[in-house]
């Protein structure tokens, strides 16, 4: 379903200490999942996603929430990215709620860089709320990912390289926050209505988006982000 014209209005409202930041990532019984799209019907009226969830890879460990919430200690993360990197936001802290964990925020910014390349720019520079001196605390951890937004090869390693200068500098005035890359998901949109599976959709797009995020790695591992 789409949010609430309420919902989207919460959004706005500042929290935490650093300016910008997204307020409420709740709003009565819609948790946001991505863009516009919340899910209206949860588990006993609880506002996160219980054990709704299919792990899938027979590689992966059975999620733990206590055991990801005692690694992360109470630290602080910032998700930043577009819709796809919210989707990712939005399973982690659904998931992690019931452990207790809350210390999660969110940032929009579709190409990192706050440049149009082809498809949608919204938010600001992933860089706007750590670059003040009059922020009274910053997270911890910062999460990025982008790619869905940036159509030409071209401007996708050009945005690498400029998110890379960054976080380089980053770490000469803030040297205690951990900055993490996260790998692209197939956005699994058609263009109109289609009968189409959703994973099958995404699929066509991994080609594409498993040669960037090779080279992406590689490039991050030169400069020490996981």
């Amino acid at each position: 379903m789409c949010c609430p014209p309420e919902f989207d209005a919460s959004l706005n409202a500042p929290a935490g200490s650093v300016p910008g930041w997204p307020g409420a990532c709740l709003a009565g019984d819609y948790p946001r999942v991505g863009g516009h799209a919340c899910q209206c019907v949860l588990p006993d009226n609880a506002k996160y996603l219980d054990n709704t969830l299919e792990w899938r890879s027979p590689n992966l460990e059975e999620f733990d929430a206590n055991k990801t919430c005692s690694l992360l200690d109470g630290r602080s993360v910032l998700v930043v990215g577009d819709s796809t990197a919210q989707q990712a936001y939005a399973t982690m802290v659904y998931s992690l709620r019931p452990a207790g964990c809350d210390h999660f925020q969110f940032l929009h910014a579709d190409t990192l860089v706050h440049k149009h390349f082809g498809v949608l720019n919204r938010g600001d520079h992933w860089m706007q709320p750590l670059s003040s001196p009059e922020q009274a605390s910053y997270p911890d951890v910062v999460i990025l990912s982008v790619g869905a937004h940036i159509q030409r090869e071209e401007d996708y390693y050009t945005v690498i390289g400029d998110v890379a200068r960054d976080i380089v500098a980053l770490r000469k005035t803030h040297p205690e926050i951990t900055v993490v890359w996260k790998t692209q998901a197939p956005g699994g949109c058609t263009k109109g209505a289609s009968s189409e599976h959703p994973l099958d959709a995404g699929a066509k797009q991994s080609g594409r988006l498993f040669e960037r995020d090779g080279a992406t790695i590689d490039s991050m591992r030169m400069i020490g982000v996981p």
